[in-house]
């Protein structure tokens, strides 16, 4: 098999598709749900493997993922420096700045999500070695190294969760569950807000953290406690 049948198939090239926006209500997703999602993506890397740690572990909405380079990952601090955003628009897909200013930032990166993100690392530098592909330094990147736009990943991200037969969850998901979860595990709201980039915590509070059950019984139990302990 040539390098770039190989490569062909490893990333998955996607089709670009016109999607029609739809509304849909979010969709709570567990932890071990995610821990599903990714040993899939683990015994398989590529694009399904990167789009999964940067949306879930990393909280990323779709254009900053789009956007981020590997000049932006540095693998010894174990951080990554979100600074742009691609969008569509009617000239096509185009570089900005993140929403915000608090939408430039620098978080840390987890030992999981950074060994996935080094195997990626090695199949885009292999790929480097090769006169046909297109050395842009995107971390998602199509066979022939060009960007994805962000409906392409999408597109690519619901084409894995079906056929790995998981229970439908949108790309966006990933960062409402990212942020529901660090909550739920004592993560301070302001830390939060930080990481996914929000101007303002009331956002981070309002819009993407959701009660769960266990949350709201571990609320219940420390009343009882502090009141009749």
């Amino acid at each position: 098999m040539d390098k770039h049948k190989e490569i062909e198939i490893r990333l998955e090239n996607c089709h670009l598709l016109n999607l029609s926006k739809e509304v849909v209500q979010m969709v709570e997703t567990s932890p071990e749900l995610l821990n599903t999602v990714y040993k899939e993506v683990s015994e398989k890397l590529g694009m399904d493997a990167a789009i999964s740690i940067l949306g879930a572990l990393l909280g990323l909405r779709r254009g900053e993922m789009t956007a981020l380079r590997w000049e932006n990952i540095d693998f010894q601090k174990k951080t990554v420096t979100i600074c742009e955003n691609r969008v569509q628009s009617t000239k096509g897909v185009i570089h900005k700045d993140p929403k915000s200013e608090a939408g430039k930032r620098t978080v840390m990166i987890g030992e999981k999500a950074l060994d996935a993100l080094r195997q990626v690392k090695a199949i885009y530098d292999e790929a480097c070695n090769d006169p046909w592909f297109h050395a842009s330094g995107y971390v998602l990147f199509k066979e022939n190294g060009d960007p994805y736009r962000p409906d392409c990943i999408t597109q690519l991200w619901s084409r894995f969760a079906e056929r790995s037969e998981l229970p439908y969850i949108r790309l966006h998901d990933l960062r409402h569950t990212n942020a529901t979860l660090l909550i739920a595990n004592g993560v301070s709201a302001r830390v939060v807000q930080h990481r996914l980039g929000h101007a303002d915590v009331s956002t981070t509070l309002q819009r993407y953290v959701h009660v769960q059950p266990a949350m709201d019984e571990e609320a219940a139990d420390t009343i009882d406690a502090a009141i009749f302990a």
